[in-house]
């Protein structure tokens, strides 16, 4: 009888680990990467126009500026499809600034 149990307790604990894996997502995140083009001043982050696209986004910045040097758009999430929600949902350019993926400066 005792194992019994012990086969079923870990019968039972294989089949929870199996029905919450089912539940974990693989899906991989789209990400559109946008540069802050060099020369651009910070009242123009929110400025679809002042960004240009990179296909493999830099491991960081040349200048000491501290501007949003990369921004990273989800383009999965339905509320930031593209660049221009994306930067419509930031109060202010600081805001952009500092959520920025790779700023210049780090």
């Amino acid at each position: 009888m005792e194992k019994f149990k012990k086969t079923a307790l870990g019968l039972m604990v294989a089949i929870i680990a199996f029905a919450f894996s089912a539940f974990t997502s693989t899906e991989k995140v789209n990400y559109q990467y946008w540069h802050f083009k060099t020369g651009q001043m910070l009242g123009d982050a929110d400025q679809t126009s002042a960004y240009e696209p990179v296909t493999d986004p830099p491991q960081g910045c040349d200048n000491d500026e501290v501007l949003p040097c990369i921004v990273r758009v989800d383009i999965d999430n339905p509320s930031t499809p593209n660049l221009a929600s994306y930067l419509a949902g930031f109060p202010n350019d600081a805001a952009i600034a500092s959520s920025a993926y790779i700023k210049r400066g780090n």
